[in-house]
């Protein structure tokens, strides 16, 4: 469970928006990542280990993420049902459980769709996630008085600063639930980034 709260928190963290805010800097990662793949290609020197190497590299440039490798990125690229090929790939390679890839003769993706049985328990880890981060805020909210008491009774606090250290404790507890939600709606949406379900 740990394991899959720290997913989740990292997924947020990394993924949440697109970091490249200006489409100038969008537009010249891109040109960035199609001239360095083409030049890797291009050179007789390398050996294929090296040549698949370097495209990773290359491909987690322009995703900003260390999870995704160039055979990820080479198909959300190629594809042209989906946009924004280095925001789309982090998310299918952060929950690359939850999807089965085709392969063509070459060693392309060929295609990539749900895997029923593994999609359906990751959602269902993140909803139990948060409707427990939800039942938990509400006992802390629940339980306010007695939270206050307990500090009052420990610490030599006054009510005023005894409220502003259960405030200090509420937030992470909605951060948490925050971004188990981000991790439901992530993952229930997992569907649009594929082909049809397997």
């Amino acid at each position: 469970m740990l394991d899959f709260i720290l997913k989740i928190i990292e997924l947020f963290l990394t993924h949440h928006k697109n970091k490249f805010k200006k489409i100038e800097a969008v537009l010249e990662r891109r040109q960035n990542f199609i001239d360095e793949v083409k030049k890797i290609e291009q050179n007789t020197d390398l050996s294929d280990d090296e040549k698949r190497a370097l495209k990773n590299a290359c491909a987690q440039l322009v995703c900003g993420s260390r999870a995704v490798n160039y055979e990820l990125v080479d198909y959300y690229f190629r594809n042209k049902n989906f946009r924004n090929f280095e925001i789309i790939a982090p998310i299918i390679a952060f929950w690359e459980d939850a999807v089965s890839k085709e392969y063509d003769e070459n060693g392309k993706i060929k295609s990539i769709k749900i895997h029923k049985k593994n999609h359906n328990r990751e959602r269902n880890y993140i909803v139990f996630s948060f409707f427990l981060t939800i039942f938990i805020d509400w006992m802390f909210i629940r339980n306010h008085d007695w939270v206050v008491n307990l500090l009052i009774k420990y610490l030599p606090l006054n009510i005023a600063i005894a409220d502003i250290i259960f405030v200090v404790l509420l937030a992470p507890l909605l951060y948490l639930t925050w971004l188990a939600f981000f991790g439901m709606m992530t993952v229930i949406d997992l569907k649009s980034y594929t082909e049809d379900e397997s």
